[in-house]
């Protein structure tokens, strides 16, 4: 019987310990929650210049000094301003920069593959064919 009880006194106190360590984790998530999702911010863009290729019309915009792309169809209008998330930020090439991009990912618009790469931090879109492969390094 008197193991019983102390058996019933442990469990009791590892509940209390559990509920307790629940008290202070709680918040804490909350709070990473917060911190977390609340990364991007949104920035308006305002229409610098276009490039049109096939059936995608890429709008290229200044924001707070970084430029940021927006892919619509050909037919469309690039809209004067845009609202962006800061992240990731995408930028046109420079002609004369030779950085290396590694690509990330890639997307299929119309006929066109919009291909990102991580160049030193920063995101570069190549667009290209539908039917081509996006290479694993592009020189930017």
């Amino acid at each position: 019987m008197l193991l019983k009880n102390s058996s019933q006194n442990e469990n009791q106190k590892v509940i209390t310990w559990l509920s307790q360590v629940g008290d202070i984790i709680a918040p804490v998530l909350v709070m990473l929650f917060v911190l977390l999702s609340t990364n991007a911010q949104a920035a308006t863009g305002f229409l610098k210049s276009k490039d049109t290729q096939a059936f995608t019309q890429v709008c290229y915009y200044d924001v707070l000094g970084d430029t940021h792309s927006l892919n619509i169809k050909s037919t469309d209008l690039c809209p004067l301003t845009y609202e962006f998330d800061t992240l990731p930020k995408l930028s046109k090439p420079a002609p004369s920069a030779k950085k290396t991009g590694f690509f990330k990912h890639d997307e299929t618009s119309g006929f066109s593959r919009l291909c990102s790469y991580d160049v030193l931090g920063d995101t570069y879109v190549l667009t290209i064919g539908s039917t081509e492969i996006c290479p694993l390094t592009y020189q930017f």
